[in-house]
């Protein structure tokens, strides 16, 4: 690991390296040779490492993606429930029919008159 020349960006490459350096620092280590020097060797020291490394047990991917056709069968369900019936209109009172059509006031009186009389009759 002998580099052409120091670098006082040098820690900052190694860091750099192994991930923990700014991500902008690949413009600097570009530009370089020492620092592309430090980082090829960095490179080969983490080549002859990852046979060491054990291999990461993956987590299984089938609760992920139960839980996403859940949660898609739950957004389907709801954006597909039928809008609930409109409120009934409310029943206009007999007093209220003949404000609002002053020629059925006459009719009204007619049917009332004969409704007495059934009721009479009935009696």
């Amino acid at each position: 690991m002998s580099h052409p020349t120091e670098c006082p960006e040098l820690p900052a490459t190694i860091a750099f390296a192994w991930g923990e350096g700014p991500e902008d620092h690949a413009l600097h280590v570009a530009s370089c040779p020492a620092c592309a020097a430090a980082l090829a060797d960095q490179a080969d020291v983490a080549g002859a490492l990852l046979p060491l490394v054990p291999a990461r047990r993956r987590r299984p991917v089938w609760p992920v993606v139960v839980a996403l056709a859940a949660a898609a069968l739950v957004a389907a369900a709801v954006a597909l429930r039928p809008a609930s019936p409109p409120a009934p209109a409310p029943v206009a009172e007999h007093v209220e029919l003949r404000a609002a059509a002053p020629g059925l006031d006459a009719a009204l009186d007619d049917l009332d008159r004969d409704v007495r009389s059934l009721e009479l009759e009935l009696l």
